[in-house]
């Protein structure tokens, strides 16, 4: 009878230790840095504004090989966005993933409040690969929204819809001041 709670204990310790996740059993949690992440292949966010429709979204991107679950954190290290492949598809894993927000006209949410919304600054991309290994990319996300190219045909060219069309611009020289919504010259690093 007195080998029964230590009997309890062993085991209760053997179903608690199954139960954890790998990735607290490695140490591999958010926020801890134990230098075995490898960076996503891809990872972007950036602002998407329409000046023809006169919305503002966010659109996303990332890209590696083979993942199952990705996490998205802000400047403040608040988790905007998670997702995860489950039964089949996590076994089987993902390799992209792309999405834009919900663009709602410029009246119903204006460019201040857009921008209070998606603060400036560094946002962490975290993910776990079917083979383990954890991917990890800080992406910087800024206010910076260039200016739409001005496409122009060459003199004497005719758009047929029948025929090929190749366009062409150059570098985006302005970005729009958002709180302005006027144009300004684009700074060079």
């Amino acid at each position: 009878m007195l080998l029964l709670p230590v009997l309890l204990v062993a085991v209760f310790a053997f179903i608690l230790g199954a139960a954890t996740p790998n990735c607290w059993a490695r140490g591999g949690g958010h926020g801890d840095d134990d230098g075995d992440e490898q960076p996503f292949k891809d990872a972007e966010i950036f602002i998407e504004y329409n000046s023809t429709a006169g919305d503002t979204g966010v659109q996303v991107f990332l890209h590696d090989d083979n993942w199952r679950r990705i996490t998205i954190s802000d400047p403040k290290d608040r988790t905007i966005f998670r997702v995860e492949g489950k039964a089949m598809l996590g076994r089987q894993g993902l390799t992209e993933l792309f999405f834009e927000s919900v663009e709602p006209e410029l009246a119903a949410l204006p460019m201040v409040k857009f921008l209070k919304r998606f603060r400036e600054g560094e946002y962490e991309f975290e993910g776990i690969r079917n083979d383990r290994i954890e991917l990890e990319s800080t992406v910087e996300f800024t206010h910076v929204i260039p200016c739409g190219p001005e496409v122009l045909p060459d003199e004497g060219t005719v758009l047929d819809p029948e025929s090929e069309v190749v366009i062409s611009w150059g570098e985006v020289e302005e970005v729009v001041d958002p709180l302005s919504w006027t144009s300004r010259r684009m700074t060079r690093p």
